[in-house]
Order: C-alpha cells, then sequence, then structure tokens
C-alpha cells in the first residue's frame, strides 16, 4: 500500500508547496498588471467621442478604442428621465493602467459624471490580447 508520509518527507513537501504558493502568487500579481480589459465609457457626440478616442491612444494609455454611434440611453439625471443619443467608446487596454486611464478621462470628458467600467477579458485571441498589451504602455507614439 502507498504510504504518502513515507514517500514525501513533510518538511520536502511543504518547501515545494510554499514555494509553489509564492511562485502563484507573484504570477497572479503580474498577470493582474497585464490584465487585458475592456473599459466603457459614453460621449455625448462623435467630434468630442473622437478626440478622447484619439488622446487616449496617442499617450499609450490604451491599445485601442472602437467608437459606437447612435446609441441611445435612457437614464435619470438631477431627477429627470432623459433619453439621449450618445456615442459608446469601447476601449481596450491592461488592467495597470486603469488608474491612468481613469485620470485622464476625467480630465477630458465633456460630462460632469462620466461613465467608465471595465470588464476583464478572460481570453481571446492571444496574438491579438499580447498586442493589446504592448500597446498599452503609456508611451507617446512614436513620430
Amino acid at each position: 500500500m502507498f504510504k504518502f508520509k513515507e514517500y514525501f518527507r513533510p518538511s520536502l513537501y511543504a518547501a515545494m508547496y510554499t514555494g509553489a504558493l509564492v511562485q502563484a502568487a507573484v504570477g497572479m500579481a503580474n498577470l493582474m498588471s497585464e490584465q487585458v480589459i475592456l473599459a466603457f465609457s459614453s460621449c455625448p457626440d462623435e467630434t468630442g467621442a473622437a478626440a478622447l478616442a484619439k488622446a487616449l491612444v496617442e499617450e499609450g494609455l490604451v491599445a485601442c478604442v472602437s467608437r459606437l454611434p447612435a446609441m441611445q440611453s435612457t437614464y435619470v439625471w438631477d431627477g429627470v428621465l432623459k433619453d439621449e443619443a450618445e456615442v459608446l467608446l469601447i476601449i481596450k487596454t491592461v488592467a495597470s493602467m486603469l488608474p491612468a486611464l481613469t485620470a485622464r478621462l476625467l480630465q477630458l470628458h465633456p460630462y460632469d459624471l462620466p461613465e467608465l467600467v471595465t470588464i476583464a477579458v478572460n481570453g481571446g485571441n492571444e496574438p491579438y490580447l499580447a498586442w493589446v498589451r504592448g500597446c498599452a504602455t503609456a508611451k507617446d507614439l512614436k513620430r
């Protein structure tokens, strides 16, 4: 009969397990900072949306911003029901860039309270995800 404790010395097993946990924690920290995310924000018009998208990409905060025009949003603002046309921005970046992205979006956005919500990308075309990771570096474009 196989006896686990006789086959693995407890101290060696504990050291191996602890080392694996440390490696996993370091790996998770790296994954979290390089986690590709999608951020969503809405703008009141195409001109403002285009200017915001261009600034975020040029400044290296994001890899790409897709603009979807003719979105209709229904919401309550200052106690009044609104139904407004907006442009939806789908922003591709990495989690480590979120604080800088948030700060810059708040500076540039025309709304008093701009939408910015994110979701993690849990899979996809890995070469594309690698491209997103490589582009979102907070470095200005080479001109």
